[in-house]
């Protein structure tokens, strides 16, 4: 691997500390907090950009990749500054980083979007209406006057023990043993067109039932999926994956 694979994080985040000693030693953390430390900078030439974690300073042409685990900087992550202040500078934190993350030449897993730091946090009738859209079969979703809308049965929309599911990483896939290449190809379009390159879509009776863009890299094959992707190392299968192990949104 040429470079560190950096992750952004909460400093009580579990599943970012399971992949940092996956990726061990090349890997470099940075908790809300470090935003705070003097070193980081923004340029509109993206190698040129610095910042700073708590192992030292950094360079973009430092890294290899960044797994970004924030939706916000929350002001009940920096302590350290006065409490009256905290609420500007969780706000202006958030602002800097989600440009500071836009545009970099390595993987970034999954990139910033105007509401979100990591990715965008639909609902799952947006998700359900999405994915109609792109003609994938959906529990919650139907046409009306040419129009993909939430139906009636959205509800049904959210993984179940026993789904199937699919887990795409930039070039890499986990699915579940037997299951049909087709949902591997509407997961991959789906994370696609969402501009999502990590994400889990899980599938029941032939249909979309869920997705989650924020699947925890706890399994041991889930963390070998994202550490390939951050390596760069040759894209294909990894070993299958069976079961549920995650909800929508889970953090």
């Amino acid at each position: 691997m040429t470079g560190a694979a950096l992750i952004v994080c909460a400093a009580e985040d579990a599943a970012a500390g399971d992949l940092a000693r996956r990726l061990a030693p090349d890997c470099l953390i940075v908790t809300p907090p470090d935003l705070s430390r003097a070193g980081w900078t923004y340029a509109g030439d993206p190698a040129l950009r610095r910042g700073v974690a708590d192992d030292g300073p950094f360079t973009v042409v430092d890294l290899c990749g960044v797994v970004t685990r924030l939706v916000a900087i929350e002001s009940s992550q920096l302590p350290h500054v006065r409490a009256v202040d905290r609420e500007y500078v969780a706000a202006e934190e958030t602002a800097f980083l989600r440009a500071w993350l836009r545009g970099l030449p390595v993987p970034v897993i999954n990139p910033p979007v105007p509401m979100s730091l990591s990715g965008p946090m639909w609902q799952p009738v947006q998700w359900a209406a999405f994915a109609a859209g792109l003609g994938i079969d959906t529990l919650a979703a139907q046409q009306v006057g040419g129009r993909t809308r939430a139906a009636p049965d959205t509800h049904l929309f959210g993984p179940e023990p026993g789904d199937h599911r699919v887990v795409v990483c930039g070039r890499g896939v986990l699915r579940g043993p037997g299951l049909d290449d087709r949902y591997l190809t509407q997961t991959q379009q789906l994370a696609a067109a969402a501009d999502v390159p990590y994400l889990t879509a899980y599938f029941r009776h032939d249909r979309l039932s869920g997705v989650d863009t924020w699947p925890a890299p706890t399994e041991p094959e889930v963390l070998d999926l994202v550490a390939a992707e951050l390596r760069n190392e040759p894209a294909g299968f990894r070993p299958p994956v069976a079961g549920r192990t995650s909800s929508v949104g889970s953090r």
